[in-house]
C-alpha cells in the first residue's frame, strides 16, 4: 500500500527539480555570454636593445642582465608572447645603426623574433642635444643593402611594406612616391602620435585618426635625478602595481583604439618598464596579459 505522504511529496520534488535544471541552463547561458571578451588591442612596445639602468637606485630588471645577449633575446621574447605583444620596436640612434655589433645582434633578434611570432621594426631615436637631419632615401637605401628590410618578422603596413619609424625630434625631409613600395616611414608626432609627457589625465587620452594611442607605464622624468632610480613619491606617474597602466587600457577599450604604443618594455631611465622587475615583479605583465 502507497503512503499518502510520499506520494504527496514525489510531485513536489519532480517540480523543484525542473526549476533548478531550468535555472541552471539560464545561469550558465548567461555566464557564458559575460565570459565572451573582445581580442586584446595589439600593442607596439618600445624596446631597448641596451637599457641604462640608474646607478645607485633599488630598481633592477629581473633576472639581471648584461648586454643584448641571445639568452635575454629568448627571455624578453618569450616574455613578450605570453603577454600578446605584437610587435617590438627596437630603438636605435643613428651612430648604433651603423655599427656591425648592431646588425649582428639586430639579426639574431629577428631570427628569435620569427620563432615567437612577434613582429619587429626599427625605431629612430636621438641622444644628442641637437638631432641630425635625416634624408628618406639614403636611409632606404641603407636598410636594404644591409637587409634590414628582408626579415619576415618585420612590422609591415597594409600595403606589406616594412616600417620604420622616427622619433619626432628629427629633421625629416620630404615624402618620396618612389620609396613608397620600400620602405614606410612615420614619424612621431607626425604620421603617429607623439609621445606623451607630464601627469596621467585619463580625460584627455586621445587616439589618433588611424586609432593610435599611447600608453605608459609610469614617468620619473619630473622628479628628482637622485629618485629615479626608486620608488618615490615625486614620480610623474607613480607605478603602484600597474594601476594607472590598468586605467589607460581600459580607457583606450572605451575610446576603440585599434593600436596601443607602449613606453615601454623597459626604459628604466623614464622609469616606464614592463618587464619583471626587483620592484613590483611581473605585475604589470600580468595586467597586460589580462587586458
Amino acid at each position: 500500500m502507497k503512503n499518502p505522504r510520499f506520494c504527496h511529496i514525489i510531485p513536489y520534488y519532480i517540480c523543484c527539480c525542473l526549476l533548478l535544471a531550468s535555472g541552471c541552463i539560464t545561469v550558465y547561458q548567461s555566464n557564458s555570454a559575460s565570459q565572451t571578451l573582445p581580442a586584446p588591442l595589439p600593442i607596439w612596445a618600445v624596446y631597448l636593445p641596451i637599457p641604462v639602468i640608474p646607478p645607485k637606485g633599488t630598481i633592477r630588471p629581473i633576472p639581471p642582465h648584461q648586454g643584448w645577449t641571445n639568452l635575454r633575446m629568448e627571455r624578453d621574447l618569450e616574455r613578450m608572447a605570453e603577454v600578446q605583444i605584437a610587435a617590438a620596436l627596437v630603438a636605435v640612434t643613428p651612430i648604433q645603426l651603423l655599427t656591425e655589433e648592431f646588425h649582428e645582434r639586430y639579426r639574431k633578434f629577428a631570427e628569435v623574433a620569427e620563432r615567437h611570432s612577434i613582429q619587429i621594426a626599427l625605431l629612430l631615436v636621438n641622444t644628442q642635444k641637437t638631432a641630425p637631419s635625416l634624408e628618406r632615401k639614403n636611409i632606404a637605401q641603407y636598410l636594404e643593402n644591409q637587409g634590414f628590410l628582408d626579415f619576415q618578422c618585420n612590422l609591415r603596413n597594409r600595403d606589406g611594406v616594412p616600417l620604420l619609424l622616427i622619433a619626432e625630434e628629427f629633421a625629416l625631409d620630404a615624402p618620396s612616391p618612389e620609396l613608397d613600395q620600400t620602405i614606410c616611414f612615420l614619424q612621431l608626432g607626425h604620421e603617429l602620435p607623439a609621445l606623451p609627457s607630464g601627469p596621467l589625465d585619463i580625460s584627455a587620452m586621445q587616439p589618433s585618426p588611424g586609432g593610435v594611442l599611447w600608453i605608459r607605464a609610469a614617468d620619473n622624468t619630473g622628479c628628482a635625478p637622485y629618485n629615479r632610480a626608486r620608488p618615490t613619491d615625486d614620480w610623474t606617474i607613480r607605478r603602484r602595481n600597474g594601476a594607472p597602466l590598468k586605467r589607460q587600457l581600459d580607457q583606450a577599450r572605451l575610446l576603440d583604439a585599434k593600436v596601443l604604443l607602449l613606453d615601454s618594455w623597459n626604459d628604466y631611465s623614464r622609469g616606464s618598464f614592463v618587464e619583471n622587475n626587483s620592484l613590483d615583479q611581473d605585475a604589470l605583465l600580468k595586467i597586460l596579459k589580462n587586458r
